[in-house]
């Protein structure tokens, strides 16, 4: 099953989807899931649930069925129309359902039984209901995250425009993919706008020890704590690896403790439908492989970050401020960052911690 949103705010669309398959009423491993939200040329993303190889087939003949000059007016009414028939027919030929984002117009389309669907809602999402209303629970903070109690999440977004909802919608969403009640999994998807294109994001989740003396309890962000990692929070850390081009379709994901990554890798501009498996990886290295397995230079965005090694006595730590009344401090260690070298303009970063108001 899935669930895919998207969430408008501040002008600044964002969205997000899971990456899981199911056979036979199991989960498939993360190798065998697919990407189900996918940036389009002109402005466009777009995000499917039902039929992967359906939606991958028509994404595909969308994006050969457009020009250079579409692209130049995707900001125009008349292509937001093109752009929908184009997926409400797909909808009622395969059975998909589709949510349709245009970054310039600052429009949200929701497509569901070949017929869109229009919200003044600032989400709009697709997939399984239960999920859905389990994405609610965790946004509110009226269930306990996954980590809830032994650890807290935190998701450091690089690069994203000022104002995006990317992290907010991505931090709740990312406790439903982990959530085991549900058939949504794999892994956390999230694409962010960046002015002019859609782009896969720049994010790396990590754990921070829950508070010894705090437990059961609820967090404030001004609870004066120093938090850090020990033990098997240390390394946990899963970022999404990215592409400095708009016009690849390539994202990866890493697996800090494991040192693995998964690169999903699309043919052109399409669905990233194609995932490539990289074992015994260093952070420092991951560039340099992802070129080595492509054959060619993709403009690779790195940012690998974990909590503060707070028991590591080889890494000097911060000033611990016990029972101080500035609120919380929180540290991070950061193992591969190459973004000053692909990014030419102030890098702004997100954070969002979960169990914390």
């Amino acid at each position: 099953m899935t669930l895919v949103l998207a969430r408008i705010e501040n002008g600044l669309i964002a969205m997000v989807g899971d990456t899981n398959l199911v056979k036979s009423d199991s989960k498939l491993p993360i190798q065998h899931g697919t990407i189900k939200v996918c940036p389009l040329p002109g402005g466009i993303c777009v995000g499917y649930c039902n039929s992967p190889e359906l939606a991958v087939r028509d994404i595909n003949k969308f994006i050969r069925s457009t020009t250079s000059q579409d692209r130049v007016i995707s900001n125009t009414e008349h292509r937001y129309t093109d752009v929908v028939n184009f997926f409400a027919e797909s909808s009622k030929d395969t059975g998909n359902d589709y949510i349709i984002a245009f970054g310039r117009l600052r429009k949200i389309v929701k497509i569901s039984h070949g017929k869109p669907i229009g919200t003044i809602a600032k989400t709009a999402w697709i997939g399984e209901k239960e999920a859905y209303e389990l994405f609610r629970k965790y946004e509110a903070h009226n269930a306990s995250t996954y980590f809830g109690g032994r650890a807290i999440t935190a998701n450091m977004f690089m690069c994203e425009q000022d104002g995006s909802p990317a992290s907010n919608l991505f931090s709740a969403f990312s406790n439903v993919v982990l959530d085991p009640s549900t058939s949504v999994g794999g892994q956390a998807t999230v694409v962010g706008w960046n002015g002019v294109e859609f782009q896969y994001s720049v994010v790396s989740s990590f754990l921070y020890d829950w508070p010894t003396n705090l437990m059961g309890e609820k967090i404030e962000l001004d609870t004066p704590y120093f938090h850090g990692s020990t033990n098997e929070n240390a390394e946990y850390s899963v970022s999404q690896i990215t592409t400095s081009y708009s016009s690849l379709n390539i994202v990866g994901f890493y697996y800090l403790s494991g040192r693995k990554l998964f690169l999903q890798v699309a043919n052109g501009l399409g669905v990233p439908f194609n995932c490539i498996v990289l074992e015994n990886v260093e952070p420092s290295e991951i560039e340099e492989r992802i070129v080595e397995r492509l054959g060619f230079d993709p403009g690779v965005r790195v940012f690998v970050a974990s909590g503060w090694p707070s028991k590591n006595t080889t890494v000097p730590l911060p000033i611990q401020k016990p029972g101080s009344a500035d609120g919380a401090m929180m540290g991070f260690f950061c193992h591969a960052n190459n973004l000053e070298r692909k990014v030419d303009k102030p890098i702004v970063i997100q954070t969002s911690l979960s169990d914390m108001k």
